[in-house]
């Protein structure tokens, strides 16, 4: 993917926002937290970042929306994780409520990009098969 940041997609560059975000308070986290959830969010919010770069990068429509699928699921647990640490205060609240905004504007960005990507491999899929018809 090109480094020009203008010919990223939004969802890109929020997302390497929240990873940004994550890595930045990671040495706020107590001692107790730090290398258990604080290091779970770490490894989560790299691999939700490596599902939207595959997805943008890869050309089957089909694989695309399964690299969505995943960031959801990811997505999915982060905020989780998230919502525990808020519960135990274990990070500064204004930290907490910066990373909820980040997500809170990416969850309907992915899942927009998740169904235009699946609806095209579905047309894909559907185009292919009436093409084989005709053959037959």
């Amino acid at each position: 993917m090109e480094n020009n940041k203008k010919n990223r997609p939004k969802i890109y560059n929020d997302t390497l926002r929240l990873v940004l975000l994550l890595e930045d308070i990671y040495d706020l986290y107590p001692k107790k937290y730090k290398y258990g959830w604080g290091a779970e969010m770490q490894k989560i919010s790299r691999e939700l970042f490596q599902c939207v770069y595959a997805s943008q990068t890869l050309t089957d429509f089909n694989q695309r929306a399964k690299q969505l699928e995943w960031y959801l699921v990811k997505f999915d647990t982060l905020y989780t994780l998230l919502e525990i640490i808020n519960y135990k205060s274990a990070l500064p609240s204004n930290k907490i409520n910066l990373i909820y905004r980040t997500m809170r504007e990416i969850a309907p960005q992915i899942k927009g990009l998740r169904t235009y990507f699946a609806t095209r491999a579905s047309e894909s899929l559907a185009a292919s098969n009436h093409s084989n018809n005709e053959r037959k």
